[in-house]
């Protein structure tokens, strides 16, 4: 998440369905998939309409293990429209 969130940082969307994704493509979300995992990543779109790919926001920090998740199934999804930093 770094260098825009830090661990600890609030951030806030709103939650767009299945028939909305594709308006998420390109902004940083709030992400959840199929599989009920939470990520906060940069939508991009996958190999067919159903699928997506999850992009680091910081893709060259070297403690990324993972920069880009391939073809993921969402469930949900919500552009990051309010964030508030951690008082830590």
């Amino acid at each position: 998440m770094l260098p825009l969130y830090s661990s600890g940082d609030y951030v806030g969307g709103r939650l767009k369905n299945q028939k909305e994704l594709e308006d998420c493509v390109g902004k940083d979300c709030i992400i959840k998939t199929k599989d009920q995992a939470t990520y906060i990543r940069r939508l991009a779109k996958g190999k067919d309409k159903r699928h997506f790919n999850l992009v680091c926001i910081n893709p060259h920090w070297k403690g990324n293990a993972e920069p880009v998740i391939y073809n993921v199934e969402i469930q949900s999804a919500a552009p990051i429209i309010w964030h508030r930093r951690s008082d830590d």
